[in-house]
C-alpha cells in the first residue's frame, strides 16, 4: 500500500534533516565564515545602512516617469576599504546570533521529528521542545536588532560627517515575524500539553 500524502515516515525526518543541516551550514558560511575571510584578506566591507535625516541626496541622475517623484531614499550601499575593528566584531556577533539561533532551532526540530516517527507525538518531551523553539523565535531577534543598529551606527559614523543629519532607526516589520511565530508555537506547545493530558486521563479510564 502506498504511503498516504501527509503520512510523515522516517524517510521523510532524514529529508527534513538533512535540509535543516543544508540551511545552518549555509547561513553560517554566509554570517560567519565569509565576513571572517574578508576580514584576514583584508577586503573592503560592504554593507547597507539607513539613509540620514536631512541629508541631500542626488537623485539628477534619475529618470523619472511624468507625476513622479522620489521624496526620499531610506537606505544606501556604502563600501569601507579601512573599516573599524568593532565594525567587524559586531557584524561577526550579529552572525553569531543568527547562526546559535538556527542551530538551536534546527536541533529542537530534529528532537522533535524523532519523537513524530516515534508514533506517539504526545509522549516525551515534545511540548518542552516546542516551547524550546518558541523561546528561541521570541529571544533571537530582541538579541539581533540592537547589534545590528549598532553596526549600522558605527558604520555611518565612518563613512559620514553626520553633524547636519540624524540617523532615524525604525524596527523593520520581518523583527516582529520570529516573534509571532515562536506566539504561534508556544500555543502549539500548550495543545499538545493538553493533548498528553487527555490521553493520560483516557488511559485512566480503561
Amino acid at each position: 500500500m502506498g504511503k498516504g500524502l501527509f503520512t510523515f515516515d522516517r524517510a521523510d525526518a532524514i529529508g527534513t534533516k538533512l535540509l535543516l543541516g543544508l540551511i545552518t551550514v549555509a547561513l553560517a558560511i554566509y554570517a560567519l565564515v565569509r565576513p571572517i575571510v574578508s576580514w584576514v584578506q583584508g577586503k573592503a566591507y560592504v554593507t547597507e545602512v539607513p539613509t540620514l535625516v536631512g541629508m541631500e541626496v542626488d537623485l539628477k541622475s534619475l529618470q523619472l516617469r511624468p507625476g513622479a517623484s522620489v521624496e526620499a531614499a531610506t537606505a544606501m550601499q556604502v563600501r569601507l576599504d579601512h573599516p573599524a575593528t568593532s565594525i567587524r566584531m559586531l557584524d561577526l556577533a550579529a552572525g553569531m546570533v543568527l547562526v546559535v539561533a538556527v542551530v538551536l532551532v534546527a536541533w529542537l526540530i530534529s528532537r522533535l521529528i524523532d519523537q513524530i516517527v516515534s508514533g506517539d507525538p504526545f509522549a516525551g518531551s515534545a511540548h518542552l521542545w516546542l516551547r524550546s523553539i518558541a523561546a528561541v523565535l521570541i529571544l533571537a531577534p530582541v538579541l539581533y536588532l540592537p547589534l545590528q543598529m549598532a553596526l549600522s551606527g558605527s558604520v555611518i559614523g565612518q563613512v559620514l560627517d553626520t553633524k547636519s543629519a540624524t540617523a532615524e532607526f525604525s524596527i523593520p516589520l520581518g523583527f516582529l515575524a520570529p516573534m509571532a511565530l515562536g506566539l504561534v508555537v508556544a500555543a502549539i506547545a500548550q495543545a499538545f500539553v493538553h493533548g498528553r493530558s487527555l490521553r493520560e486521563d483516557s488511559e485512566g479510564l480503561v
